[in-house]
């Protein structure tokens, strides 16, 4: 299967760019990732130069095994988001 070229996206939302590289890791082209994840394919071209509304992006990353979240910029408040709801690492 054709590759996407990541440099028709380099001036995109870097969430875009995230997307073609995990689509570009499991082989999975446009055509693809628009009838598994229920995107048009065309919208999925546009991203090139337009941002994508967020629930197609979340889509095609879902299809993926990834999702989209909300996370702080300043990470020193995370670890307590994480405590907060109760995650517990094993480590």
């Amino acid at each position: 299967m054709a590759k996407i070229n990541p440099d028709k996206y380099k001036s995109c939302d870097p969430a875009v760019k995230r997307l073609v590289a995990l689509m570009n890791e499991d082989d999975i082209t446009i055509d693809a990732m628009s009838a598994k994840a229920g995107v048009g394919k065309n919208a999925m071209y546009q991203w090139r130069t337009r941002d994508p509304m967020i629930s197609n992006l979340r889509a095609c990353l879902n299809a993926c095994g990834y999702d989209l979240a909300v996370v702080p910029l300043d990470m020193s408040g995370f670890y307590d988001m994480v405590k907060a709801i109760g995650y517990e690492d094993d480590k």
